[in-house]
């Protein structure tokens, strides 16, 4: 009993850091990687580029800027705040989402860092609050 415990404290330890394996964990750390690329660069990220740094603490940025659902790279709306609300009173801007999606819906990141599925019409009438 304690060499198993033993061992599964060593695996546990040995492990570099832990890799994104679900389309939410990755749009999170997204949002996350934004925020503080931009409190970092004193304004809002504007590429891909410049979110990798960031993304390195939570595993590899190429494999989390990828939805694992589809197969593509999130669609990131470049100029949203973090943490603030937008125009329309309970529509929180659209930060990121998946290109294609599954089954008609797409996972979303809105800038308050909550993430959900939504229709492509619901993601289109979402899309207009970042105006």
């Amino acid at each position: 009993m304690r060499l198993l415990l033993v061992a599964t404290l060593a695996a546990g330890c040995s492990r570099g850091p832990a890799q994104s394996t679900s389309v939410e964990q990755n749009l999170r750390h997204i949002g996350m990687a934004y925020d503080q690329t931009s409190k970092k660069d004193g304004r809002l990220p504007r590429s891909y580029e410049e979110l990798k740094p960031a993304l390195q603490r939570f595993g590899d940025p190429e494999a989390i800027l990828v939805s694992p659902n589809d197969g593509q790279p999130f669609v990131i709306h470049w100029g949203i705040s973090i943490f603030r609300p937008g125009p329309t009173r309970g529509v929180f801007p659209i930060l990121a989402h998946e290109e294609v999606g599954v089954d008609g819906k797409k996972y979303v990141l809105d800038n308050m860092l909550g993430v959900r599925q939504m229709t492509e019409a619901e993601l289109d009438q979402a899309l207009r609050a970042n105006k």
